[in-house]
């Protein structure tokens, strides 16, 4: 869902918890449903319609840091994503950009050149980005510079409960059983939970 920003639609979020919690594994699993989604039977359990041809693109940050000029190939990767995506911002993006432990980007020498560099095309809704951090991280370099906040939408990622992982378990059991021609018992998941 985009929510209404001064300038527009706010399409690019930030997932904020405690280590552990989740976050990549809730991109990660985003992915696997957009894969998913394509082609599925019109029967399927989960049919992500309005995702369909869309595609989540996951950045190492690790590795674009260690490169001689990070804030280069950064230009040069939003600038290929802005390739993909429809001109009128209003239609959604194809591609968005998953940037895991973001906060990388500002403690990084070049920092502020890439920070800024994603501000513009996420305001202009050119580029979307779905980024993940931890409560301090985000505390001492998102939520003081006023123009990430404006851009991305915070969700907070709390630690499930024991019923809530449950859920989840039972929910991909199915997927699981079928990827490795296996039966999973009841009792075993929640020995899992």
């Amino acid at each position: 869902k985009n929510i209404t920003a001064p300038r527009g639609d706010i399409n690019s979020v930030v997932l904020v918890g405690k280590a552990g919690t989740g976050k990549t594994a809730a991109v990660e699993g985003l992915a696997q449903a957009l894969l998913e989604s394509d082609g599925q039977p019109d029967g399927a359990t989960l049919k992500l319609e309005q995702m369909e041809g869309r595609y989540l693109m996951k950045l190492r940050l690790p590795r674009l840091l260690q490169m001689d000029d990070p804030a280069a190939a950064l230009d040069a990767l939003i600038t290929l994503i802005q390739r993909f995506n429809d001109e009128n911002p209003s239609s959604g993006n194809k591609v968005a950009l998953f940037i895991d432990e973001i906060h990388q980007i500002f403690e990084h020498p070049k920092g502020a050149l890439m920070a800024n560099m994603l501000k513009e095309p996420m305001r202009d809704g050119e580029l979307t980005v779905v980024a993940g951090t931890t409560i301090a991280e985000y505390k001492k370099y998102m939520e003081k510079d006023d123009a990430f906040r404006r851009r991305m939408a915070r969700i907070d990622v709390d630690e499930s409960s024991v019923e809530q992982t449950l859920r989840a378990l039972e929910g991909a059991k199915e997927h699981y059983e079928a990827l490795y021609g296996v039966k999973i018992d009841a009792e075993a998941l929640k020995a899992a939970a």
